[in-house]
């Protein structure tokens, strides 16, 4: 019975990696995945992905299910396209581990010429978001956090802003410009 609902579900469709392919497509919800996902090396054939341009250098982020007994165990693996002789250059693994809602440029730095990618997620009744700078082959994770509901402001460099119901606390993260990271607004000396 399990088998049969795995079947039609879609879990049991795997990629020759191993990677659930068409569960992996229903949990990822980016704007810019390329469907059917043509093979790029090294992406395993029937990676899911999307192509995205960040400060003037083009990646892609191929998702991937780490653990095929876990279908919302995802990562993301973000590379960097390199000179035509170079390929692909992996950068940097987001975990996302749950379903991806939204794939967006932001600028959260004081950078107004900057973009940094940001992975909007869900988990139950959990929102969560990473952001990630990329430049070239540099990549950092700025900013990884989880909440009732996490929105941005639409002011430039925008904030994030994080409502937790359970200890109804609203909280608003910026970049701090002296310490180089996203702080609580209010940290930021």
């Amino acid at each position: 019975m399990i088998a049969l609902l795995l079947a039609a579900s879609g879990f049991g469709q795997q990629g020759s990696s191993g990677v659930p392919t068409s569960a992996t497509r229903k949990l990822v919800h980016d704007p810019k995945l390329v469907e059917p996902a043509p093979s790029i090396s090294p992406l395993p054939a029937g990676s899911v992905y999307s192509e995205w341009t960040v400060n003037g250098s083009r990646y892609v982020i191929a998702y991937r299910n780490r653990d095929k007994a876990d279908p919302n165990d995802i990562v993301a693996d973000i590379y960097l396209r390199g000179t035509q002789d170079a390929g692909w250059l992996k950068v940097t693994s987001v975990d996302v581990f749950s379903q991806v809602d939204d794939v967006r440029l932001v600028n959260i730095t004081e950078n107004a010429a900057d973009e940094e990618l940001a992975f909007f997620r869900s988990s139950g009744q959990l929102q969560l978001i990473s952001i990630v700078a990329l430049h070239g082959r540099s990549a950092r994770k700025l900013f990884d956090y989880g909440a009732t509901s996490i929105t941005l402001t639409p002011e430039n460099p925008e904030k994030i802003v994080a409502y937790s119901q359970i200890a109804n606390v609203k909280e608003t993260f910026a970049w701090c410009p002296t310490k180089k990271k996203v702080v609580l607004e209010n940290k930021c000396r």
